[in-house]
C-alpha cells in the first residue's frame, strides 16, 4: 500500500493563534481540491479468492470503490467488499483467481 500524505489539521498548536489558523485554513482548502488522504494502491493477491486490506483509515463503516490501474485489472469484473469481514483497520476484498498481477486505486468512503 501506498499513501498520499497531506498533513492533518493539528488539534493542538503552541504557537500563534494566526498561524493555526492558517494550518487548519490550508487543510479544509485541501479538503475541497479533493485531497482528502483517502486513496490507496492495491494488488489483488495472486491465485487467490480474496485479499485482505489493512490501513489504520479503514473503519467498519468504510466502502472500497475499486479503480483499475492496469490491464489485467481492466479485464476482471471489480473486486466486491466481503460485508462480513469488516471492521476497524481491515476489510476483504473477493476477487477471481488466476496469475496476473492486478492492482487497482481504491478510495476509501466512510
Amino acid at each position: 500500500l501506498s499513501i498520499a500524505e497531506f498533513p492533518p489539521a493539528p488539534i493542538d498548536y503552541g504557537g500563534e493563534a494566526r498561524d493555526w489558523t492558517r494550518l487548519i485554513v490550508r487543510t479544509l482548502n485541501n479538503v475541497l481540491r479533493g485531497k482528502q488522504n483517502n486513496v490507496i494502491d492495491v494488488t489483488l493477491a495472486v491465485s487467490a479468492t480474496v485479499t485482505t486490506i489493512s490501513d489504520a483509515r479503514i473503519a467498519a463503516t468504510t466502502w472500497p470503490i475499486c479503480i483499475p490501474t492496469n490491464t489485467d485489472a481492466y479485464a476482471i469484473p471489480v473486486p466486491f467488499l466481503e460485508d462480513t469481514a469488516r471492521v476497524n483497520g481491515s476489510f476483504i476484498l473477493a476477487h477471481i483467481s488466476d496469475a496476473t498481477t492486478k492492482t487497482f486505486k481504491v478510495v476509501l468512503v466512510g
